[in-house]
């Protein structure tokens, strides 16, 4: 089974690449993946940030369901949708 990743950020930009990506899954017949990373803060100190990184992850997760739904109802339930939220860093400097 393919399937097409879409990285989210809820940006303008990137519920263009959604929609982009919504398109190449139904034309190759593929299932769709939306991941969201949750960035990991820098921590000098060793405290434990697991409070902010929770509020994070559930206001993604929240904003996933959205927009799956949305997807849903925009393909007739043609595509199958997955999502996941990540914790780590997108991209190494």
């Amino acid at each position: 089974m393919k399937t097409i990743l879409v990285l989210v950020d809820f940006s303008k930009a990137a519920l263009n690449a959604v929609n982009y990506g919504v398109e190449i899954a139904i034309a190759s017949k593929a299932s769709l993946l939306l991941l969201y990373v949750c960035d990991l803060p820098v921590n000098f100190t060793q405290v434990p940030v697991s409070l902010v990184m929770d509020d994070d992850r559930l206001n993604a997760e929240a904003e996933l369901i959205k927009l799956k739904v949305k997807i849903h109802r925009r393909t007739h339930g043609a595509l199958s949708i997955f999502s996941e939220v990540r914790n780590g860093n997108f991209f190494r400097k």
